[in-house]
């Protein structure tokens, strides 16, 4: 509910946006291609047929689909703008995909005997220390991509000694959707087959059994596998071909080579604009108690670290890294794998009052730092220093998107509160100076209810405070749920 409250109500990136199109000509049955004029052309690359393609991936377009059906069904009876209709409801889907998969990063946590107490604060620390919260509030595919990956793992580690089970079939069937999605969830996969082989139980016809497991999981995967062939076929004549490689031949661009593996290492753990540790220092409690988790569960244990280590060198040698969004966003997929030893550190604490400070003293520090992003766009800050000063957010202190954005905070607060009016539609963009001032969304709290406020529905803004409070009294009556059994006998 919490990532409900704190979403726009719209879409903000072009990226998404291009999705989205997708979206609107499957649901109206007119094919893949997107419509001269519907996006700008640098988000296409035109197929043999003369016809504009979106490059990403179509996962996260095909759950849109209902999403867009819906709207368009509201729309046309409550008289509402479609345009408006279609961005507000389909801009629920990564705030309803970041839910689920914190209550997947729950449910794992208690499979592997972790209490429900230590689940919850650890899964807290995924949910609102991190920046996944963040991008629930986008538009952009790796919230998606980490929940089916993570749906995969939780499935799999539920029937870890089971031969054959339909789970195995559903996890493949998740894992297709994660590579439907994005490619790069073919690292993650591969750890997932590994995990397969991992947890075969030892006895006779062990490789056989395993080999079970594996068919059994690509059942599910194979049908993803062949839209995903059939979906680049059908818009650039190869199956292989997603559109990327085009665009690279086209600017003379490698995909891999241009940055030293210390750069790109520097650029996703430690830099001013994407460094993992400054976005989202509880992931630090992950890292040092992976030697203690190793002692509970091996396999796993082996199979985040070659997960993190391949997703981490890949997108060290990469190119792929860009300005917009906050923080490490090609990183997502891994935070969840990455944050799970953080539970042996939190349930070792409980009986080590010195420790207890720093800890949970590190968890309140990640989530305060996710605040001021949670309550206003990013993107002013960054239009500015990228746009206007040139800047280079990612290497450059003075112009970490940490400090940006609370100083974005310190104007956004007292202008919603004053009511200062705003425009939502305006014809400039980037680095007008009359966009950057006058547009609503970026200088304001940037979330639905108080936007439809300003809007003129007066009524949204009481939606807000009943949605806070009953987010309040749900998340007490979970926290009094996970007390632990002396805790529990006391209350009663």
């Amino acid at each position: 509910m919490t990532y409900i409250i704190t979403m726009p109500g719209y879409m903000w990136s072009t990226d998404g946006i291009t999705r989205l199109r997708v979206a609107e000509q499957l649901a109206a049955g007119n094919g893949w291609h997107l419509e001269p004029g519907s996006i700008y052309e640098g988000w296409t690359v035109q197929g043999p047929d003369g016809k504009a393609y979106s490059f990403y991936g179509l996962g996260i377009s095909l759950v849109y689909v209902p999403f867009v059906v819906a709207a368009r069904t509201i729309a046309d009876g409550g008289g509402l703008p479609e345009a408006a209709a279609i961005e507000f409801v389909a801009s629920l889907v990564n705030p309803l995909l970041g839910a689920l998969l914190c209550a997947m990063f729950f449910l794992l946590l208690l499979n592997l005997a972790y209490t429900p107490r230590i689940a919850l604060i650890t899964t807290i620390g995924l949910g609102f220390g991190t920046v996944l919260w963040a991008h629930t509030r986008d538009n952009y595919d790796h919230v998606m991509a980490a929940t089916c990956l993570f749906a995969s793992l939780l499935l799999l580690v539920r029937v870890s000694t089971t031969t054959f089970s339909p789970y195995h079939i559903a996890a493949g069937a998740c894992a297709g959707l994660a590579f439907l999605t994005r490619i790069d969830s073919a690292i993650f996969i591969l750890g997932l087959l590994l995990y397969i082989v991992g947890t075969t139980p030892p006895e006779a016809y062990r490789y056989r059994r395993a080999v079970y497991r594996i068919v059994s999981f690509g059942v599910g995967a194979v049908p993803f596998l062949i839209l995903f062939g059939a979906y680049n076929y059908l818009r650039f004549g190869s199956v292989l071909e997603t559109g990327y490689g085009i665009i690279f031949d086209a600017t003379d661009r490698a995909f891999f080579g241009a940055n030293s593996l210390a750069t790109g290492a520097y650029r996703y753990l430690y830099s001013p604009g994407r460094g993992m540790f400054l976005y989202a220092p509880i992931v630090l409690l992950g890292i040092v108690g992976i030697v203690l988790f190793w002692r509970r569960e091996r396999i796993l244990a082996r199979i985040i670290g070659v997960v993190a280590c391949g997703w981490l060198l890949f997108y060290f040698q990469s190119n792929a890294i860009s300005p917009w969004g906050w923080g490490p966003r090609q990183l997502i997929p891994i935070i969840p794998l990455l944050l799970i030893p953080a539970a042996e550190i939190f349930a070792r604490v409980r009986t080590q009052p010195r420790w207890q400070v720093p800890v949970y003293g590190l968890l309140l520090l990640s989530i305060c730092m996710q605040l001021p992003v949670a309550l206003t766009s990013p993107s002013k800050p960054m239009l500015v220093a990228i746009t206007q000063e040139q800047a280079d957010m990612t290497f450059d202190w003075r112009y970490t998107q940490l400090l940006l954005q609370v100083r974005h905070v310190r104007t956004a607060i007292p202008a919603t509160v004053r009511g200062d009016e705003y425009v939502f539609d305006i014809s400039s963009a980037g680095a007008n100076p009359e966009y950057l001032a006058n547009k609503i969304t970026l200088n304001i709290v940037d979330v639905w209810w108080i936007l439809l406020y300003f809007y003129g529905f007066r009524w949204a803004l009481a939606i807000g405070p009943i949605l806070i409070v009953m987010s309040i009294l749900l998340w007490r009556h979970l926290w009094r749920m996970t007390a632990p059994p002396s805790t529990l006998q006391e209350q009663s």
